[in-house]
């Protein structure tokens, strides 16, 4: 379960990035 939680909350910094950066939105369903 720590994983779980702990990948949510990478993918969601990711998200936060990719949005900065205006990566494709491909890349974050990916």
């Amino acid at each position: 379960e720590q994983d779980q939680a702990q990948s949510v909350k990478e993918e969601s910094h990711f998200h936060d990035s990719s949005l900065k950066s205006s990566e494709p939105v491909s890349v974050k369903e990916k």
